[in-house]
């Protein structure tokens, strides 16, 4: 199997560590302050009701202009409505006091980004607000509230209520030390932002709708760890809405919690993917007060003309159910934020690493696997992965439409997929390295189903299934070598019967056959001629009927 792109054996987590080592120096080295500005001094009141927002900004820019320091938030509850952040300004918010957000959507200004992007046709609106700022950050122990289960907002369609801190084009950004409750929409947003490092952050959003986490998009060198974040939409998710790299994105020792997807990869996919890393997560029960099934536990899409080489999640423990457990789709839904501009092209998903995973199934639809025709998602290892599914799935269709359009989601093909563990089409390259998935309950579908897909290995727990039924595997049949390049050699034939030998792809499609009678238990089947791939033998003699898998390298 050949690996495109860079090696999926490459990324060593030694250079990782030096990597993020070097961002925390440069994103810490500004910090040593000079001036702080207690906002107090200038007048405002921290009762929860005084709106401070201009005496916020005052202090920001005052500290900005003398060469960088921090702004001073303690002593109470400040409600404000946007701040813009200038370069060299750390927001720090003490333990126990609160930057409260105002609940009317018009008193935050609409404040777009200063590149087009498919962020355009979100909101504009945010509490905090940076662009083009260098050495900021926000820390301090205290809680920013966004205010977003106030009623007022029932009024406002969900994409254009404000999200809690939105940041475009920043460099160097520390978001720290903090927890975040309760914006109107996504709480974080980062665009196109270089060198970014998020830890010990508490993040309880649930609101009216669209309460993302933490959205990184389309940013390099970012690090997030020792994060807890419940929101009732996507945790943490990487993205694109814009055509610019997504790179060297490692998430590591967070929990989260949601009724959508755990963690997740693309969706909104309009530029490249490189090296993006989720490692040593928990996926728990959300604490919200009502209970709602949740969708995906981990989630890989491109869609929109973007691509994906190199993504990784390793020591992933999902301990709350999940309608499927991981999904990962290439298709051709084709967003774009310029309407003039050209269709953009499918283009691919490769080498994907998923590693060490324990899920629970809530429904019968499976984990998947799918590329659509002529783009096939390439290069995946699936490695010590262990779901529990409850089994008493339907029967199946083998015949599923390709759906290349839609948005990607789990459930796209409904309960109709013929597999109960993994469903798998258009795919070059898949190692099943002990992928097992145990049942509640009988379920009549198998737990593997391959359509067009080459090179497939697999360890313990591998069970291969097609549209076609599998004969009997028979101790006493043997084929070798396996893999084979040309020549198959089987042993354990029946003597002196008429036998009838086929040979069929995983679609049951016959590639060969022939009746003979043989007047020993052995013979050599030229195979040289078959595309690579996987494929069933089968010998129906007088009494029995034979079978054995074999790889065509």
């Amino acid at each position: 199997m050949v690996w495109q792109g860079a090696s999926i054996f490459s990324f060593k987590s030694k250079s990782v560590k030096h990597i993020f080592v070097i961002l925390w120096v440069l994103c810490s080295a500004w910090a040593v302050a000079q001036t702080t500005i207690d906002i107090r001094d200038l007048g405002a009141i921290g009762d929860g009701n005084f709106v401070n927002t201009s005496i916020i900004q005052q202090a920001i820019d005052s500290v900005s202009a003398l060469g960088g320091g921090t702004v001073l938030i303690t002593n109470g509850t400040y409600k404000s409505s946007t701040v813009v952040f200038k370069s060299k300004v750390t927001l720090r918010i003490t333990t126990g006091d609160t930057l409260l957000a105002v609940s009317n959507n018009s008193d935050y200004p609409e404040i777009p980004y200063n590149a087009r992007s498919w962020s355009d046709t979100y909101t504009q609106r945010s509490l905090i607000f940076a662009e083009d700022a260098d050495s900021i950050r926000i820390t301090g122990g205290g809680i920013i509230s966004g205010n977003g289960l106030n009623v007022a907002y029932l009024q406002v369609s969900k994409n254009f209520r404000p999200f809690g801190v939105r940041m475009h084009h920043c460099t160097n950004v520390t978001i720290d030390s903090i927890q975040l409750i309760s914006a109107p929409q996504w709480m974080v947003h980062l665009m196109d932002c270089e060198g970014v490092y998020m830890h010990h952050i508490n993040i309880y959003n649930h609101g009216l709708g669209s309460n993302d986490g933490i959205n990184v998009d389309a940013c390099r060198n970012v690090l997030i760890e020792d994060c807890v974040i419940d929101s009732n939409d996507d945790p943490i998710v990487v993205k694109s809405h814009s055509e610019k790299v997504c790179s060297n994105v490692l998430v590591r020792r967070c929990e989260v919690a949601t009724f959508e997807r755990g963690i997740k990869v693309g969706n909104e996919s309009l530029g490249p993917f490189i090296n993006i890393r989720f490692e040593d997560i928990l996926i728990r029960k959300s604490g919200f007060f009502i209970s709602l099934p949740a969708q995906t536990a981990i989630y890989l899409s491109i869609a929109d003309g973007g691509s994906a080489d190199s993504i990784f999640f390793e020591r992933i423990t999902v301990t709350t159910a999940y309608d499927t457990p991981i999904f990962v789709r290439l298709c051709n839904r084709g967003l774009k934020y310029d309407s003039q501009a050209p269709p953009p092209p499918v283009n691919y998903l490769r080498n994907v690493w998923l590693k060490d995973i324990t899920a629970i199934a809530a429904s019968n639809i499976p984990s998947s696997i799918t590329g659509i025709p002529g783009f096939p998602v390439e290069n995946i290892y699936l490695d010590n992965i262990t779901i529990q599914a409850p089994g008493n799935g339907p029967v199946g269709n083998t015949t599923q439409p390709e759906l290349e359009t839609l948005r990607p989601e789990n459930d796209i093909w409904g309960n109709t997929l013929p597999a109960y563990g993994l469903y798998v089409r258009h795919v070059e390259g898949l190692v099943l390295d002990s992928f097992c998935v145990n049942l509640d309950a009988a379920d009549p579908r198998p737990m593997l189903y391959f359509e067009d897909t080459l090179n497939v290995t697999g360890g313990e727990c591998m069970r291969l299934t097609s549209a076609v039924k599998e004969a009997p595997i028979n101790a006493a049949l043997k084929v070798y070598p396996n893999p084979a390049a040309t020549t198959l050699q089987v042993v354990g034939l029946p003597v002196n019967e008429l036998l009838h030998i086929t040979v069929t792809d995983q679609l049951g499609r016959i590639f060969m056959q022939h009746w003979f009678t043989h007047p020993s238990n052995q013979a050599q089947i030229n195979i040289a001629e078959l595309p690579a791939g996987i494929y069933y033998l089968q010998v129906q003699g007088a009494q029995t009927l034979y079978g054995a898998r074999f790889v065509r390298e």
